[in-house]
């Protein structure tokens, strides 16, 4: 989005970007951002969180995951 924001697939690139959002923000923010770069970073230390933080539930994880995955979402480069 940054470098194609007055592209004419600005619009669609924004609402991928939105959907992401929304998925991520029904779990505590922290927490699910750092279970999904563990996931897609395969590195499950990634998902320790510092009190007062708490790491998502296994059944939060799961749903964060499958939502992120079923919505197309990826982090190429991450693992580089």
């Amino acid at each position: 989005m940054f470098r194609n924001w007055r592209s004419a697939e600005a619009d669609k690139l924004q609402a991928g970007i939105s959907a992401t959002r929304k998925i991520v923000q029904k779990q505590p923010m922290i927490p699910a951002l750092k279970a999904a770069i563990a996931h897609f970073g395969n590195d499950a230390q990634w998902k320790t969180c510092r009190p007062p933080l708490v790491e998502l539930t296994s059944s939060q994880e799961k749903e964060l995951l499958t939502e992120l995955q079923a919505n197309g979402f990826t982090m190429p480069g991450l693992r580089e």
